[in-house]
């Protein structure tokens, strides 16, 4: 499904669409995108850890809009099934991170966007409070405003 984010500010605000280690993206407190370390697909396959990147901030323009896909899926964290990895990993777990399908019904999408920009380390700096968008699934598409009046 798309969401579909529209920044109705005068100045432009910075924000991580998706990509490698998104933040500020959830939806019942949840994460939309990245599972927890451990991922249990990582340790399925000897490798717990995950990516080695990091957020990529981008400029949304002042009147600009950008869409942002999303599996609809949400970050859980399970009990580790010993007969699915090496004995040794397992006993180093008792949980791994997983995205599992957000279930059909009412939801709260909340996002954070950023007033600026770190030039030297690139990170997002100076957030907004989240902005919460209400919805429900199934749907095909969520609109998330970024107004002025937002402090």
């Amino acid at each position: 499904m798309s969401i579909v984010v529209t920044n109705e500010r005068s100045t432009p605000v910075y924000l991580t669409p998706g990509g490698c280690a998104p933040v500020g993206w959830s939806v019942d407190g949840k994460s939309m995108f990245e599972a927890a370390i451990p991922t249990c697909e990582g340790l399925h396959e000897g490798e717990p850890g995950g990516p080695a990147c990091g957020p990529s901030f981008q400029e949304l323009a002042a009147g600009a809009s950008v869409t942002v896909e999303w599996h609809g899926r949400l970050a859980e964290s399970v009990p580790v099934v010993d007969s699915c990895v090496a004995p040794s990993i397992s006993a180093e777990h008792e949980t791994c991170g997983r995205l599992a399908l957000a279930g059909d019904g009412a939801h709260e999408l909340e996002l954070t966007v950023y007033l600026e920009l770190d030039e030297e380390t690139e990170i997002g700096t100076s957030p907004l409070p989240a902005i919460a968008v209400p919805f429900t699934l199934p749907t095909e598409s969520i609109t998330v405003t970024i107004s002025e009046e937002d402090p």
